[in-house]
């Protein structure tokens, strides 16, 4: 029997049980709040999920729902330790389970919010997985990319030390003046250009970090309301339900997630653009009217002038 199947037959089989016990149990789901045995599972279930050990969490709730199998926040563990395993099909089910629970218990919007977010990425895997994947190779490439300008603008600044150096001295030859004034305004305007540059790369890399910690830190979507479905036979056979209207939660992405992407995209443009500034201006201080000779490498820095 395939790893699939025989998922599949102990996650109908729990179910199964689950709902076989509701009326036994309807009296124990009373007075939780003052059942000790409840109450510690409970607080054994948020450690072990705290420490991401799924599977003592999964193992305790079982034994809780025996207890009370209809609690929200127990199957909302109970989902989210699936979720976090790689088994989304389990996932979805027990999740559904806690979001009916909340209709029959009081329950926090918060936990509300998560029971139906994280309904939606158990049935849509791999749309969350697509954008952490994108994500992860965004944060890479822009880690690489600040490491690079953190490279040069060090290089810079040792170059722009060793050009003052080099004009202090030039500034003692008094048979050049005008040349070398002409040359020192020219530099100066350059100069100007490049740390404009510097600046609005540095800006960038600011603005692409708050995005990033926006888009990682914010919840993706946000419950604005519920609206009804009708449920036909071959759908509620699926989730175990009865045909006909079912109240569906209605969400949508939320702003903060929205502008963690704005800024990162801003961030981005920034970065880019500052570089494109510093590349040109950079250039023109390495070749201003040939009189410097300027060369660059992975292992250091040379630089010269003639008049």
């Amino acid at each position: 029997m395939s790893s699939s199947i025989q998922k599949f037959l102990t996650c109908s089989l729990i179910v199964s049980t689950m709902f076989w016990a509701l009326p036994a149990n309807a009296e124990e789901c009373e007075g939780l709040g003052d059942n000790p045995d409840w109450q510690n599972g409970m607080n054994a279930i948020r450690d072990a999920f705290d420490k991401a050990d799924y599977d003592a969490v999964l193992l305790k709730g079982e034994d809780l729902s025996f207890i009370c199998s209809r609690s929200p926040k127990l199957n909302y563990y109970i989902a989210s330790a699936h979720a976090a395993k790689g088994s989304y099909s389990d996932a979805a089910v027990f999740f559904e389970i806690a979001g009916d629970a909340t209709k029959e218990f009081e329950t926090a919007p918060e936990l509300v919010q998560k029971i139906y977010y994280g309904r939606y990425e158990a049935e849509h895997p791999e749309r969350s997985e697509a954008a952490v994947t994108a994500l992860t190779q965004e944060n890479e490439s822009l880690r690489k990319e600040k490491t690079l300008l953190s490279k040069t603008n060090e290089s810079l600044e040792k170059q722009m030390a060793d050009l003052r150096s080099h004009a202090g001295a030039a500034a003692s030859d008094n048979s050049d003046d005008a040349a070398r004034i002409c040359l020192t305004d020219k530099l100066a305007d350059d100069k100007a250009g490049l740390w404009t540059g510097v600046g609005v790369g540095a800006g960038g890399i600011v603005l692409t970090i708050v995005g990033s910690v926006l888009v990682t830190k914010m919840d993706k979507y946000k419950h604005t309301g519920f609206h009804e479905e009708q449920l036909d036979a071959a759908e509620a056979a699926k989730y175990g339900r009865q045909a006909g209207s079912v109240r569906v939660q209605d969400y949508k992405v939320s702003e903060g997630y929205v502008a963690g992407w704005t800024l990162l995209g801003a961030g981005i443009a920034f970065t880019v653009t500052g570089a494109v500034l510093s590349g040109i201006y950079g250039y023109k201080v390495n070749h201003d009217e040939d009189r410097f000779a300027l060369e660059i490498s992975p292992f250091g820095a040379s630089f010269g002038m003639t008049f």
